[in-house]
């Protein structure tokens, strides 16, 4: 019965939460050419195809085909609009370990044993509907759980001038986590678009976007809400 409450308790303040950040965004927030980027997280083949080696990994190919068209979206809003679009690639885990292999976390594990983003091969590719663009920004491959953790991202992003990220991708429980929490850590102000990550499965989907990230960055948004706030701004 105490769960059953403590459930109720956070979907009502995590809604109140989502409820104050979209009015705070109405008045604060202008999202402009000079200091915006959209920030792409591991949108990769391996993970939002079907025939990718970590679609396993992933809540499906359903999830990840309506989270390609949110992208997709996003990405002509962001291109028309002249902001930064910044592509950070997960890496090979299997191209780094050498002789040592390297102590990882279970997931990261995961992706070494079945060769995600092996370099060179398809799966590495952005997915073709989220391909790069003649200038956008493509970062050089991470290898950890956060595309900020040792790859000198911030320190890029602020000679760039950029204040705000828009952060989406995959995988929405640990990726798009771990960069949400270090964009926030290093000052910029960050959304989260809802429909716009992929996760490990529904359940953690919903782990993430409706519990997590509302009470860790400044705003998690719909795209459809997402939308309305530029054309309003």
């Amino acid at each position: 019965m105490r769960r059953h409450r403590d459930n109720i308790f956070n979907r009502v303040m995590n809604g109140y939460m989502r409820r104050a950040a979209e009015r705070a965004l109405r008045c604060d927030l202008a999202f402009n050419a000079a200091d915006t980027a959209v920030l792409l997280v591991a949108c990769q083949n391996d993970l939002f195809t079907p025939d990718g080696r970590g679609n396993d990994l992933t809540a499906g190919p359903e999830a990840a085909a309506s989270v390609v068209l949110t992208l997709a979206r996003l990405l002509d809003t962001a291109r028309g609009r002249g902001w930064d679009v910044v592509y950070a690639p997960h890496a090979g885990l299997a191209d780094l370990v050498g002789d040592k292999p390297l102590p990882l976390v279970p997931i990261l594990s995961r992706m070494r044993e079945q060769g995600l983003f092996e370099a060179g091969s398809w799966g590495a590719e952005m997915h073709e509907r989220l391909a790069p663009a003649a200038g956008d920004d493509v970062r050089p491959p991470y290898a950890g759980l956060s595309a900020f953790a040792g790859t000198g991202l911030a320190g890029h992003l602020w000679a760039a001038g950029v204040a705000r990220v828009v952060v989406v991708g995959a995988l929405a429980d640990v990726q798009v986590d771990s960069t949400a929490r270090d964009a926030v850590e290093n000052g910029f102000q960050t959304i989260i678009i809802a429909d716009g990550c992929l996760a490990s499965s529904e359940a953690n989907w919903r782990r993430a976007i409706e519990v997590n990230l509302p009470r860790l960055v400044h705003a998690v948004l719909s795209g459809t809400t997402f939308d309305a706030l530029c054309r309003s701004a």
